[in-house]
């Protein structure tokens, strides 16, 4: 959902031939273009196991790191560490009362791949739990393979086409963004969000109309750059999963999980149950929260308080 101007890391621009929203594969080939071009030596497929003050001379940090297969482990000694793993770190699991009476797979949207490798195409039926931008492009992915997902939409979410929210986007990025590092440069943003977020609901509007409503997804009255900078909550950017529920392609339920039944089907808060083959929780994530792995409590208590 990043423009490809706010994507490229630093030292190297992303080829002029990417699309506005660079793909996954375009992504992932550009990084490894930046490891070649760079000279950067990469562990793949590894974690980091544990993480210390090492005991050596001139101390510094000791860091364990692991292969995920378990086939081997290293010890890196460096004076500075980085932590650079991101915002959405852990992966936020609702309880699910009775989940060991269900038949099928159980994901947490982090793990989806695409539907034919959990074996979801063609026919199956699929719960995706939760709609923002994570859930409901995996529910628009099942669609695209065959399956037949449901969509479980309780909270509201402020959608906006992506094509119109990437001229705001643009806007950001060429005009903003410089002059944030100013003083009081913020209150540049004062302007936008008065005139941008009127124009992409009024957008909104004029593209799904009533529809949104009569396809049971619940609408949220906040606009969307009000919302990302009250809540923290960025807009659903839609690329085809409105109309799929419109359609009928996707179906949506408004009620909450109450669990799994002795059958093995998925019980709703209004009594109802129905089968499924698979379960997706797009329930988000516990926020910078990867480092508590593997850093000691002493290590932990120097992060939050600097010293």
């Amino acid at each position: 959902h990043d423009i490809i101007e706010e994507s490229p890391l630093p030292l190297l621009q992303m080829p002029a031939t990417y699309p506005t929203y660079p793909s996954r594969e375009q992504f992932a080939r550009y990084l490894a273009n930046y490891r070649s071009v760079l000279g950067l030596r990469v562990e793949y497929r590894s974690l980091v196991a544990g993480m210390a003050p090492s005991q050596a001379a001139g101390g510094g940090w000791a860091v364990d790191v692991a292969r995920l297969d378990g086939a081997s482990r290293k010890r890196f000694v460096a004076r500075n560490v980085i932590f650079a793993n991101g915002v959405y770190n852990d992966a936020l699991l609702p309880p699910l009362q009775g989940k060991e009476r269900f038949c099928g797979k159980i994901v947490h949207s982090s793990r989806y791949t695409n539907a034919t490798d959990l074996g979801w195409a063609n026919g199956k039926r699929v719960l995706v739990v939760g709609w923002g931008n994570s859930g409901s492009e995996i529910a628009l992915d099942l669609v695209e393979h065959g399956a037949r997902p449901t969509l479980l939409a309780r909270s509201p979410q402020v959608v906006v086409p992506r094509d119109h929210l990437q001229v705001a986007q643009r806007l950001l990025h060429s005009h903003l963004n410089p002059l944030l590092a100013l003083p009081f440069g913020w209150l540049a943003l004062l302007p936008v969000l008065v005139l941008t977020d009127p124009v992409l609901k009024l957008a909104a509007r004029i593209k799904y109309g009533g529809s949104l409503a009569r396809a049971g997804l619940p609408q949220h009255w906040k606009g969307p750059l009000l919302r990302l900078l009250t809540e923290g909550v960025p807009p659903m950017m839609d690329v085809g999963t409105v109309q799929a529920c419109i359609d009928g392609r996707i179906a949506v339920r408004r009620e909450g999980l109450a669990g799994i039944d002795a059958d093995g089907r998925v019980v709703f808060s209004d009594g109802s149950a129905e089968p499924f083959d698979g379960i997706v929780l797009a329930t988000g994530y516990h926020l910078f929260s990867g480092h508590r792995h593997f850093l000691d409590a002493a290590s932990l208590q120097r992060l939050r308080t600097g010293k």
